[in-house]
Parts: structure tokens; sequence; C-alpha cells
């Protein structure tokens, strides 16, 4: 009723009726329409649209059929409930630290009492997110650099999260004594100690993801390398 977000289905496609919320920044700017969402939508971020014809609803499709970037606009402006945000790779991703892959679903976090999906196209965490790990960067939703580092030794590997941070160190976005203190900020939440070892073995002068993974991987196994080495993946030969 009245504001209340409501679906169902026209032929195959779902449409929505979305709530009020609406802006002019971002989006709006760049389609001259208000700005909808449709957090309570379940099914895939692909076949999101409104009534045909309907603007916002050809401004989705074509954002979907964009980059990377256009995509994660897409998810917090009609998908992601209001206190959630692009996280983990995706954030990353933002920040300029491009390691995912285009096709790769848009990582997001969202507090407990703001739970939805599944939704096609996303990968939905559920989580503390309080609002200083947020910032909001060209209308997009997104966590800060120490959040991002912080999700990204909760889920992924250890060398896969260590790739991440060297890079992140290496381009100035954060430093190993803010991660470290951010680590222990939180000391007693789980996954603080995650952070703190992954900060351990990141090496910022690290050339390549394959030299960053290679290199904590020898570690982890108690072989620690010294120095440049080479590393032979993936049919070719990196440092």
């Amino acid at each position: 009723a009245g504001r209340a977000r409501r679906a169902h289905r026209r032929g195959g496609v779902v449409a929505a009726t979305p709530d009020s919320r609406a802006g002019t920044a971002g989006i709006a700017d760049r389609t001259g329409v208000a700005r909808r969402r449709m957090s309570d939508f379940d099914g895939s971020l692909t076949a999101i649209a409104l009534d045909p014809g309907h603007r916002v609803g050809m401004a989705v499709a074509s954002w979907l059929a964009g980059s990377y970037e256009q995509r994660c606009l897409a998810a917090s402006s009609y998908v992601m409930p209001r206190r959630a945000a692009i996280a983990g790779r995706s954030a990353a991703w933002l920040l300029g630290v491009e390691l995912a892959s285009q096709a790769d679903p848009i990582e997001v976090v969202t507090p407990w009492s703001a739970r939805f999906g599944p939704v096609g196209g996303l990968r939905i965490h559920v989580g503390h997110l309080p609002e200083q790990d947020v910032r909001i960067v060209d209308g997009i939703r997104r966590t800060s650099a120490a959040r991002t580092c912080w999700d990204l030794a909760q889920w992924l590997s250890v060398p896969d999260a260590v790739a991440y941070l060297d890079v992140m160190i290496a381009r100035g976005l954060v430093s190993r004594e803010s991660l470290s203190a951010y680590a222990r900020q939180r000391a007693g939440r789980h996954g603080w100690r995650k952070l703190l070892r992954a900060v351990s073995l990141t090496d910022p002068a690290a050339e390549s993801v394959r030299e960053s993974r290679s290199r904590v991987r020898s570690a982890l196994a108690g072989r620690r390398p010294r120095g440049p080495h080479s590393v032979y993946e993936g049919g070719s030969w990196g440092r």
C-alpha cells in the first residue's frame, strides 16, 4: 500500500512497483528520471525490468549490458537495500584494483536486519556493516578501503586475499599500519585475526598477482622465498 514495494510477473518478465525513494544525484542526473529501487526483487539481475517502455527499465537494461562499474551502479541503485553496500572484490574494482573478471557476480554486504535475495548476478554476504565503513562515490554505495580489505580477508583464500592487499598497499589505498590498527580496533570480533594474518604476509613490492600468490603459498608451507622469483602459471612466466 502507498509506498510499499510490490512485485509481480508480466509475461515472464519481473516487473516491480518500487518504493518512493527518489534522488537526483548520480543515476538521475544521467538519465533524467527519478531514482528507484527494487530491493524486494528475487530473481536475476539481468532480468530486471519495469513496465514496457519505461525509461528507468530501459536504462537498467543498458547498464547491465555495459561495464562492471555500470553493473555495480545498477545493483547499488535498483536492487540493494538502502543499508547494503558493494563489497569485496567488487569494491576493490571500484577502488581501481581490477582483478575480478567482468563476468563475476557483483559482491554485496548487507546487515542482518536488511537481508535480501537470492538475486542472480549478485553474491550477497550478510554481516555487521556500520555506516563509517561505507563510502558513496559517483552514486554507488561501497565499502571503505579498509573494510574492503577486511572482507577480502574473510571471504577469499589467504593467497588470494594477500594478492589484493599487496596491490592496495602498493597503490596507497591503505597501509600495513592502518590495516593492523583497523583489525586491532575490532579485536574479539570474528575474523579480526584473519586480517592481521593477511597483513603480516603482504609485500607491496610484488610485481604480479601470481608472485603474491606463490609467495604466500610458500610462506604457508614454511618455505618463505627470498627476493624476486619467477612463476609459471596459466601458460606464461611472471615474476
